[in-house]
C-alpha cells in the first residue's frame, strides 16, 4: 500500500495522474485521499465527477479545512463552467470554512482563488 504522506508528495511534485491512479487503487480511501482525489479530479480529469465527489463529501461530518477544500472544488467547477457570481459565492463559503479551520496555508490559497475569481 502507498502510504498517504507519498501520495501528498506525488501531488507537490505535480504528478497528478500518477496521484491520482494510485489513490484509485486503493482498497481504502480515507476522506483525507478522497477529497483529496475530488481536488485531483477538478484539475485533470472531469470538471462535473470532481463537483459529484465534492457535494457527496459535503454530506459527511467533515473538519472545517475539508470542508472549504470541497467547497473550493465546487467553486472551481462552477467558475470553469463560467458562472461566475455562482463561483465567487461558493468561494466565499469555502473562505468562511478556512477561517474556522485556523490554518492559514488553506486560508491563503482561497484568498488568492477568490480574488482571481473577481478579476474575471
Amino acid at each position: 500500500m502507498f502510504p498517504e504522506a507519498k501520495i501528498l508528495e506525488l501531488v507537490d511534485q505535480g504528478l497528478l495522474r500518477t496521484a491520482a491512479a494510485v489513490i484509485d487503487s486503493r482498497a481504502d480511501r480515507p476522506l483525507v485521499l478522497r477529497i483529496l482525489r475530488a481536488q485531483i479530479e477538478s484539475h485533470i480529469g472531469n470538471p462535473a465527477t470532481a463537483r459529484q465527489l465534492a457535494e457527496a463529501h459535503l454530506g459527511e461530518r467533515l473538519s472545517p479545512g475539508d470542508a472549504a477544500a470541497c467547497w473550493e472544488v465546487i467553486g472551481r467547477v462552477r467558475l470553469g463552467s463560467g458562472d461566475i457570481a455562482g463561483g465567487v459565492a461558493v468561494l466565499r463559503r469555502a473562505l468562511q470554512y478556512a477561517l474556522e479551520s485556523k490554518q492559514p496555508l488553506i486560508e491563503a490559497r482561497l484568498r488568492v482563488r477568490l480574488a482571481e475569481a473577481l478579476l474575471h
